[in-house]
């Protein structure tokens, strides 16, 4: 039997009238870095760091070689 706090309630009573939310996280942009700092729309050659940021606000980096 799970614990109490673990069973699945129904949504009958919800106290700040949320009841479910629907977000589309789509991208907003794309920008490029290089060692140096400098930003561009497209890759450099070599090292790069990828900034992707999204429409609800939120980013995601990661580093790539070209």
């Amino acid at each position: 039997m799970p614990h109490a706090s673990l069973r699945k309630r129904p949504l009958t009573y919800c106290p700040t009238n949320i009841f479910g939310v629907i977000s589309a996280k789509e991208v907003a942009g794309i920008k490029y870095y290089n060692i140096a700092g400098v930003e561009s729309d497209h890759p450099f050659q070599g090292l790069n760091i990828e900034v992707t940021r999204y429409s609800d606000g939120s980013q995601s980096t990661r580093k790539i070689m070209k």
